[in-house]
């Protein structure tokens, strides 16, 4: 199974997860209706949160719910709780940290990936990370740079154990 950074920056939302754009939209259209907007004018507002959040097409208008990317949710999705709950920092900073979760999903993949098992694989990829000067005891605690190079060295282990090895001539 491969997985890169830059696979999933590009990926479209699955399904579970425009559900979950939807659900969020309902919630902050029936906020706005309850503030004074009119229908036009509350979905007019999701196109700006769209423009806002740089979810747009090459001609700069809105990208369809259909079309987003991970990382354009994830903007739209800290918008959204912007709307919804103006006084609570935290839980539109959480939508941010879905960078980190993303590059820990596949750092914890990649690793699975090399040793050929399920489950955990935390302390393998902690003595990695030990062993590149992060002295962390827990996954969690690496910051979003430090988790990438983790990724990177785990990805070159798996391509140099997947090269082809040479074949070696047989004498006569």
């Amino acid at each position: 199974m491969s997985y890169s950074t830059k696979s999933i920056a590009r990926k479209p939302l699955n399904e579970r997860q425009r559900r979950h754009y939807w659900r969020l939209w309902g919630a902050v259209r029936r906020e706005l209706r309850a503030r004074g907007f009119s229908p036009a004018e509350a979905d007019a507002r999701r196109k700006e949160i769209h423009i806002e959040a740089d979810a747009v097409d090459d001609l700069g208008q809105p990208v369809s719910s259909k079309d987003l990317t991970n990382p354009q949710f994830t903007r739209i999705k800290a918008a959204f709780l912007a709307t919804l709950q103006p006084d609570n920092l935290d839980a539109q900073l959480e939508s941010f940290d879905n960078d980190v979760v993303v590059m820990r999903f596949l750092v914890r993949a990649r690793a699975r990936d090399l040793l050929k098992i399920m489950g955990d694989v935390d302390g393998y990829v902690l003595k990695i990370a030990k062993q590149m000067g992060f002295g962390y005891s827990r996954l969690d605690l690496l910051d979003l740079a430090q988790i990438r190079k983790v990724f990177i060295a785990l990805d070159k282990q798996v391509k140099r154990r997947d090269r082809p090895k040479p074949q070696q001539e047989m004498p006569f």
